[in-house]
C-alpha cells in the first residue's frame, strides 16, 4: 500500500542513524539508477531503485540476469523491460552481439568480478513496459534489459530473493573494467534523504 511505503521512508528519512546505514549498502547503479536497500534480513533485501530525469542517457543499461529471483512494484514514473536469449534465428534489430562477462561477488559483498566470456549474440524476444501501479515478477535466469525513457522521476520497490548461485551474467556493448567497487559510487546520507523526498513528492 502507498501509505506504508510513505511510512517506512518517512521513517528512515526522520531518523539519521537509519539513514546512514540505508546510505553505506546503497550505490549509484551502471545501469542508470540509484540502488537503495532499504532493509535485508535472511539473504532477502528490499530495495528502492530510482530512476532520474536526465541521468539515463549516460547509462549503460547492459543486460543481465540475476542470481536470484525477484518482485518488483512501480511506485511511480515508467520502465521498458526488454526480454532476450542467448543464439537463435534473430537478425535485424531483434538481434545485439555483446561482450559477454560471468559477474561475481566476493564474500564479502563489496564490489565485484568479471570474466571476460568473448562476444555473444542475443536476440530480443519481448518488450513489455511497466507503468505505476503494475507489479511483475522474474526468474533469475531471464536475461533482461531495463530501459528508462520515462521524462520524469521512476521509483521502483524491488524484493530479491535468496541468491541460488555465486555468479550470473553480464552483456555489455563495450568492453568492462574486469573489477569494480561499489563503494566508489556510494550516496551520502543526504542524497539517500533527498532521493527519499522527491519519491515521496512523485508517489
Amino acid at each position: 500500500e502507498r501509505a506504508s511505503l510513505h511510512t517506512l521512508l518517512r521513517d528512515i528519512r526522520c531518523d539519521q542513524h537509519l539513514l546512514s546505514v540505508v546510505a553505506a549498502r546503497s550505490y549509484a547503479h551502471e545501469n542508470g539508477f540509484a540502488k537503495l536497500v532499504l532493509c535485508q534480513s535472511g539473504g532477502l533485501k528490499l530495495r528502492l531503485h530510482v530512476w532520474q530525469p536526465g541521468l539515463s542517457a549516460r547509462a549503460q543499461e547492459n543486460i543481465h540476469d540475476h542470481r536470484w529471483h525477484f518482485a518488483s512494484h512501480i511506485i511511480c514514473g515508467e520502465i521498458r523491460n526488454d526480454i532476450f536469449e542467448l543464439g537463435g534465428n534473430h537478425s535485424g534489430e531483434s538481434a545485439e552481439s555483446c561482450l559477454a562477462y560471468q559477474y561475481a561477488r566476493p564474500a564479502a559483498g563489496l564490489g565485484y568480478q568479471l570474466r571476460d566470456l568473448g562476444y555473444q549474440i542475443l536476440g530480443r524476444t519481448q518488450t513489455r513496459r511497466f507503468a505505476a501501479g503494475v507489479s511483475y515478477a522474474l526468474d533469475r535466469s531471464v536475461f533482461h534489459r531495463i530501459v528508462h525513457e520515462y521524462e520524469g522521476l521512476t521509483a521502483t520497490l524491488v524484493l530479491t530473493g535468496v541468491p541460488e548461485s555465486p555468479d550470473c551474467h553480464l552483456f555489455a556493448r563495450a568492453p568492462q573494467p574486469t573489477v569494480g567497487a561499489d563503494r566508489e559510487r556510494t550516496l551520502t546520507p543526504d542524497q539517500v534523504g533527498d532521493l527519499f523526498d522527491h519519491v515521496l513528492e512523485a508517489a
